[in-house]
């Protein structure tokens, strides 16, 4: 091999290397905030494969626009883009959040988690029926395109905010929005809970007004099964219409998003 080939060779790798470098973290953070690759399911090594290859059209693009750039700086770049992934994630994240917070509020309320509200380091700190609500919408959002339209929208952003750019359109960090993002997500997980969080009030309140009637009836014990029983009955009769929300919430999300990228193409005035 000449010096000519090694050099263009070694020019090559360089190049891309700092594609990759630039083009990869905004995806690996925004991945690492949202649930859809949970890691009970997907080990961390594959979880970075499948980052590797999500990201691989953004790096090309990005190698190909270092050929007609200047020389950049890139610790700026990357922080940049590690604070971009973040915000998308967090931003991204809700409707998962808030079917998961679904399953922890049903637990927390029917006793599943009583052991580790009095003594926190006994179990893990994951609600099993969250995770099942989770796992549940996931494979409903694969089978419908949901998960394709997030994708979409992930690469969008790069267009939205230039890889290149080390100051994208400080629009895009109004808080209000992040505010009433985070204040929809407490109001839907908890609309979306209100059937089983009713029944289990309602059985809270017989077995109470049991206890002022039989003293000696542990009444706080003796509702557990019954608590259980009874949400996890309501949850099979309306699983498929939560499902059917949690998938409206996750598109809306979606498209609000999209929207609020496709201002930040138009010129501000």
């Amino acid at each position: 091999m000449s010096i000519v080939q090694s050099s263009g060779l070694i020019e090559f790798a360089d190049a891309a290397i700092k594609a990759a470098t630039l083009g990869l973290p905004r995806l690996f953070v925004c991945l690492a905030v949202l649930p859809i690759f949970p890691s009970r399911v997907f080990p961390r090594l594959l979880k970075v494969g499948i980052a590797l290859g999500l990201g691989a059209p953004v790096s090309l693009g990005v190698y190909w626009k270092l050929q007609s750039s200047q020389a950049i700086a890139l610790p700026p770049l990357v922080l940049k883009e590690c604070v971009l992934g973040l915000m998308l994630g967090l931003m991204l994240a809700t409707p998962f959040w808030a079917i998961e917070a679904v399953g922890a509020l049903t637990d927390n309320q029917r006793g599943a988690n009583a052991g580790q509200q009095v003594t926190p380091f006994s179990t893990a700190g994951d609600s099993v029926l969250g995770a099942a609500l989770l796992q549940a919408l996931l494979v409903m959002l694969a089978m419908s395109g949901a998960l394709a339209a997030l994708y979409g929208l992930l690469l969008f952003s790069f267009e939205a905010w230039p890889v290149l750019e080390l100051m994208p359109d400080l629009r895009m960090l109004a808080m209000d929005v992040t505010a009433q993002r985070f204040g929809e997500f407490l109001t839907k997980a908890l609309l979306f809970a209100a059937p089983m969080l009713a029944i289990v009030l309602l059985v809270d309140m017989v077995f109470s007004l049991m206890g002022i009637f039989a003293p000696q009836l542990q009444t706080y014990f003796a509702a557990f099964p019954i608590k259980s029983l009874a949400a996890l009955l309501v949850l099979i009769v309306y699983l498929t219409r939560l499902l059917d929300h949690g998938e409206d919430y996750t598109r809306q999300v979606i498209e609000q998003e999209t929207q609020r990228m496709e201002r930040l193409l138009v010129p501000a005035h």
